[in-house]
């Protein structure tokens, strides 16, 4: 379940990179979204990072591998990723501890500069978001 303290915090995140990772935002998500990042170990959730709607209706950032350096995806043997289950990517950078986000819905992606490579599942399943590293 998605969880979020409103108490005073205290750190602060770069942003730079996320107006270059996003190129143009469409459509976001109206409103926002908490999303529940249970499971992710990083600091910080990184704008253009994929977020994915689970089968409770939670809003998640995309799953990392085992060793925190790419993101996961299946690996042919009856493992399973939600790939297949992304709806957007992050606007901007948050705190894992404050984990308000926006979601870009439609728009461009400058994939040569987020975080994790993007697999090729992702950027298929997100059919009105363009990436592209030819900007």
């Amino acid at each position: 379940m998605a969880e979020m303290s409103l108490n005073r915090e205290t750190k602060t995140i770069n942003q730079g990179n996320d107006s270059v990772v996003i190129a143009s935002q469409g459509d976001t998500l109206p409103g926002g979204v908490v999303l529940d990042n249970s499971g992710w170990v990083p600091e910080v959730i990184p704008a253009g990072h994929p977020v994915y709607k689970d089968a409770e209706g939670e809003y998640k950032p995309l799953e990392l591998t085992e060793d925190g350096t790419a993101i996961a995806v299946a690996d042919g043997e009856g493992e399973t990723d939600n790939t297949d289950k992304v709806i957007g990517v992050l606007v901007a950078s948050v705190l894992k501890t404050k984990p308000m986000a926006s979601v870009m819905l439609s728009g461009t992606v400058d994939d040569r500069h987020c975080v994790y490579a993007l697999p090729d599942a992702v950027k298929t399943a997100l059919t009105r978001i363009s990436f592209t590293s030819n900007l």
